[in-house]
């Protein structure tokens, strides 16, 4: 298809204007613009004949949600990754400041858009701006992409989601990779990222790509499938509420306003990051990541990892009013103290109240607490083997030593 085609006629689908608007990229030589889906095999979705097997299913769904076969599977990068590709023939010669203004026009200007409430015309939209490039790590409810913009006025894209698309400011969020430590020491820089909540995102706007749904099925507890609609998967999820620090407009407006373009001195940066809400790791402080506790508390197994094969949990705690399941407390197996290292989800465990008070460094006997911390590294295995890494040694009676004496 050719540029001038693709921005006149009347009936390109949301789906290929949303793949576009979400990224586009310009050969050198400016004879074509293209939009790539990557698409990427994941340890939470271990088989491969399956992977394998779904590329292609993939392919054809790329080419039906555009209404015709414009896409591609041109690149093979190894047996875990592939990318698909919607080429376009520049016949214009248009720069990308061009071709991103015509896009945007085309796209406001578009029937669909003036729809009322999330219409389908919308939700796909949506998935071509996210979930061909989204990915979903299973260890954080978000689907996030790498943000990729070449002006300010690209970087303020996501307001068309909003203002236009229905979409409920408070499920996006912003994440400014510019202000955490690896990218400021040089280890990894890499690009901010547009992330939506995905509790929200696969209740109300479904998943296309049948691997990545299989994904989300197996890395969180409580994402229960529904069945497949004219090729779209919607999950039930868990209510969560939203516990952004900074609203997802005040994260653009800093980031265009003070760090788009800007040279930072440390303590700019220190600033910077006490607006949004990052921890003062600058300060030595430490704030628990509230985030990843509360998926542990929404997204895993409602047992405790110490009495669970002792006891009935009904007999433990008692059932929230709030969410109507089993109250559990969320524990760290290795004490955080400062180490902000630690404060992640493979360290983090569900213990009813007695368990989670008898835990407590001086509270119980040492006998019992180390039987209790056996008894967590059993029924956790990720646990265990965040503390094999942690402590440099797989001997269990080590690990369960040197966890007793980090006891809080």
């Amino acid at each position: 298809m050719k540029v001038s085609e693709f921005l006149e006629k009347d009936d390109i689908t949301p789906f290929l204007l949303g793949a576009f608007y979400g990224r586009f990229e310009i050969t050198d030589d400016r004879k074509y613009i293209y939009s790539i889906s990557t698409y990427k095999s994941s340890k939470f979705c271990d088989d491969m004949e399956f992977y394998s097997k779904s590329k292609k299913y993939y392919l054809d769904i790329l080419n039906k949600f555009s209404g015709q076969n414009v896409w591609t599977m041109d690149k093979i990068k190894g047996i875990n990754r592939s990318e698909y590709t919607c080429l376009l023939e520049n016949d214009l010669q248009l720069n990308r400041e061009s071709f991103f203004n015509k896009l945007y026009t085309k796209i406001v200007s578009n029937p669909f858009t003036l729809e009322d409430g999330l219409t389908e015309n919308k939700k796909m939209f949506i998935r071509a701006f996210m979930e061909l490039r989204g990915s979903v790590d299973g260890t954080a409810d978000y689907l996030a992409q790498d943000y990729f913009f070449k002006s300010e006025f690209e970087l303020k894209r996501v307001r068309l989601l909003v203002d236009l698309l229905c979409v409920p400011i408070e499920y996006l969020n912003f994440n400014f990779r510019e202000l955490q430590n690896q990218y400021i020491t040089g280890e990894n820089k890499r690009n901010s990222q547009l992330r939506f909540i995905l509790s929200w995102y696969v209740k109300n706007i479904g998943i296309i790509n049948i691997y990545k749904a299989a994904l989300i099925k197996n890395a969180y507890y409580g994402f229960i499938p529904k069945p497949i609609n004219n090729d779209i998967i919607y999950f039930t999820t868990p209510d969560k509420n939203s516990q952004q620090k900074t609203t997802f407009e005040n994260r653009i407006a800093i980031y265009s306003q003070k760090l788009l373009g800007k040279e930072l001195s440390t303590l700019d940066i220190q600033n910077l990051r006490n607006e949004i809400g990052f921890s003062d790791e600058f300060e030595g402080k430490f704030r628990r990541n509230m985030e990843i506790v509360e998926i542990v508390r929404l997204f895993t197994p409602d047992v405790c990892a110490c009495c669970q094969e002792e006891y009935n949990i009904k007999d433990r705690t008692f059932t929230s009013r709030k969410t109507n399941r089993p109250y559990f407390e969320i524990h760290h197996v290795i004490s955080v103290g400062k180490n902000i290292e630690l404060d992640v989800e493979d360290n983090l465990v569900k213990l009813c109240p007695v368990c989670h008070s008898q835990i407590k460094a001086g509270a119980g006997l040492e006998v019992d607490q180390k039987e209790n911390i056996s008894k967590m590294l059993k029924h956790e295995p990720k646990c265990f083997e965040f503390a094999t890494h942690i402590f440099d040694t797989k001997d269990k009676e080590k690990i369960i030593e040197n966890i007793y004496k980090s006891l809080k």
